[in-house]
C-alpha cells in the first residue's frame, strides 16, 4: 500500500451521525484516532437521540470531533447531509459517511483513498464490512442493485470473509454504512435524498451516482465491523415499516418497471407476513402510506 505525505494527502470529512448510541459513537471516535491517516477530521451529528448523552460524553466528544447537535432526528439523509453542507463549506476533497455501530481497522481509510485516487471515473468507494460479534463472517462484501426487487443487494451475506485479495472491483450498490464520495461528486449529484427518512436512501444515492455517469468501487482489503441495526433493530416494526414503504418508492422513482418489481416485492411480503416473518400493522401503514405518497418521517 502506498503512503502519502500528509501535505498530498486529500483531506477527508468522517461523518458519522448519532441517535440513541452514544457509547458506540464513542467507541467508533476511538477506532478512528489509530487509524494511520492524518489528513481528516470527524463530525458527529447528534440527531435529536430520545436518550441523550450525559455531559460526560458530550465533553469527550468536543475533544475529539467537530460536534454539531440537532434540535430533532432528521433521519439517515437528514442527519448526514448536515455534516456533508459542513464539509462542503470547508473545502474537503472527500467526505466519508461512516455508521455510529462500527470500528475500524487502522489502514481502512488509506486503502479506501488509495482506490480513489487510482481508479478512473469515481463516484462512490466501499469497502468489506464484517459483523462485530462475529468476525469471521461477511455483513457487506460487495453490492448490486437487485433487479428483481428494486433494492440494493449484499453479496456474499453471512459468509465467511475470505483471505484479502487486494482487488478493486466495480458493483452497483455500496452500502451507506461506510460511503466514501468524492466532494466533487456530491457537487454534482446533490445531497443524500431525504424524503426516505430511514433506509434504501444509500441504495437511491448509487442510482443518482450511477445515473450520472460515475462508477462504484469496492475495495476487497479494508475491514470494517458492525453491529447492525444498534439503533433501530433489526426486525422493530420501524425497520420493517421503511424497509417495505421506501422500497415500493424507490422502485417507483428510478425503474420504468416498478409495477412488476413491485408487484413481486409484494408477493414476497405477503409470505412474510403468513410465515410470522413480518408484522401485518407496520406493512399495511407502508402500503398505505406509499399508495397516499406520504414519506418522510412515520407519524405512527
Amino acid at each position: 500500500m502506498k503512503e502519502m505525505a500528509k501535505d498530498k494527502q486529500p483531506s477527508v470529512a468522517i461523518i458519522i451521525v448519532n441517535y440513541n448510541g452514544t457509547e458506540d459513537t464513542i467507541e467508533c471516535v476511538k477506532s478512528l484516532n489509530k487509524i494511520n491517516y492524518d489528513n481528516y477530521k470527524i463530525f458527529v451529528i447528534e440527531n435529536g437521540s430520545s436518550k441523550k448523552p450525559s455531559k460526560e460524553q458530550i465533553d469527550y466528544l468536543k475533544g475529539k470531533v467537530v460536534y454539531i447537535e440537532s434540535a430533532e432526528n432528521l433521519g439517515f439523509s437528514g442527519g448526514n447531509n448536515i455534516g456533508i453542507r459542513k464539509a462542503l463549506e470547508m473545502g474537503f476533497d472527500y467526505v466519508l459517511l461512516l455508521n455510529n455501530d462500527t470500528t475500524v481497522e487502522p489502514d481502512f481509510l488509506h486503502i479506501l483513498i488509495n482506490a480513489a485516487t487510482d481508479k478512473s471515473n469515481v463516484g462512490i468507494v466501499g469497502g468489506k464490512i464484517v459483523f462485530y460479534g462475529k468476525p469471521s463472517y461477511l455483513w457487506y462484501g460487495g453490492g448490486y442493485l437487485n433487479e428483481k426487487s428494486g433494492g440494493g443487494s449484499h453479496e456474499r451475506w453471512n459468509e465467511l470473509n475470505p483471505p484479502d485479495t487486494g482487488d478493486i472491483r466495480e458493483v452497483t450498490f455500496i452500502t451507506g454504512c461506510l460511503m466514501l464520495i468524492p466532494i466533487e461528486v456530491v457537487k454534482k449529484v446533490g445531497l443524500l435524498s431525504e424524503e426516505y427518512f430511514l433506509y434504501a436512501e444509500d441504495t437511491d444515492f448509487c442510482y443518482k451516482v450511477i445515473k450520472a455517469g460515475y462508477k462504484l468501487w469496492f475495495c476487497e482489503n479494508t475491514l470494517v465491523y458492525h453491529k447492525v441495526s444498534a439503533s433501530t433493530g433489526a426486525t422493530s416494526a420501524m425497520t420493517q415499516y421503511y424497509m417495505v414503504r421506501n422500497v415500493l418508492y424507490l422502485t417507483k422513482k428510478y425503474r420504468t418497471d416498478y409495477h412488476k418489481v413491485n408487484a413481486r416485492l409484494t408477493y414476497q411480503t405477503i409470505k412474510d407476513v403468513i410465515r410470522g416473518r413480518k408484522q401485518v400493522a407496520p406493512v399495511m401503514c407502508a402500503y398505505r402510506d406509499y399508495l397516499k405518497g406520504n414519506m418522510g418521517k412515520w407519524e405512527i
